[in-house]
């Protein structure tokens, strides 16, 4: 048995499904998403204009910020890589995916390590 399972709150089937309308060029139908967020927590709500993909990374980051998402958020949105407080920034992006671990490696023969990282 494991106890591992993953848990989505309804606000990030929303925004997911939004930035996949933005990411489409349907930003008006990603509105209403977006706004149902926004609403609960008592803030104005966007409007069309608004709904640009660094927005959305934004929001993204204030509604989830201790939830453990924003390392997949960053790598979605080109992010990673860049320069941020604290960190230089990479020239390149093997980080995106992490190694393959050892005692995967051992027991099949036929993986290959992803690139920038040593077998």
């Amino acid at each position: 048995m494991s106890n591992d399972f993953v848990v989505y709150r309804y606000a990030d089937i929303l925004m997911m499904k939004g930035e996949a309308l933005v990411r489409q060029g349907r930003a008006a139908e990603a509105l209403p998403l977006f706004n149902a967020v926004r609403e609960r927590t008592g803030l104005p709500p966007y409007i069309a204009s608004d709904l640009t993909l660094d927005e959305i990374y934004a929001e993204r980051g204030r509604e989830f910020v201790w939830e453990g998402s924003r390392r997949q958020d960053m790598i979605r949105f080109g992010k990673w890589t860049a320069a941020r407080d604290f960190k230089d920034a990479e020239a390149d992006n093997h980080t995106e995916l992490f190694p393959i671990p050892a005692r995967v490696m051992t027991n099949n023969d036929k993986l290959v390590q992803n690139d920038g990282y040593t077998n």
